[in-house]
């Protein structure tokens, strides 16, 4: 399974545990949750998805159900949105 590494180019400002991440390749800035941004913050290089799954169940074992099936969709959106990558 691979790793995921979020870009290094882009701008983030935290506050009050959510973030604002923008992109200054494609100028748009997109708003990450709580989780969302635990989730982006774990795309190191160091993580596969699994890894972060586990990380997030124990972050917030209330949702361990809906968890498992929210984990991969976030990672795809942020891939697809270009602020992650699978590492080399």
């Amino acid at each position: 399974m691979a790793t995921l590494l979020r870009r290094s180019d882009l701008k983030c400002w935290e506050l009050d545990g959510e973030a604002v991440v923008y992109d200054p390749v494609s100028g748009s800035g997109h708003v990450l949750n709580q989780t969302a941004l635990a989730i982006w913050q774990l795309c190191d290089g160091k993580h596969t998805v699994g890894d972060i799954e586990r990380f997030v169940v124990a972050a917030y074992p209330d949702k361990h159900e809906t968890i498992h099936g929210d984990v991969p969709r976030t990672v795809r959106e942020l891939v697809e949105l270009g602020l992650a990558q699978e590492a080399a």
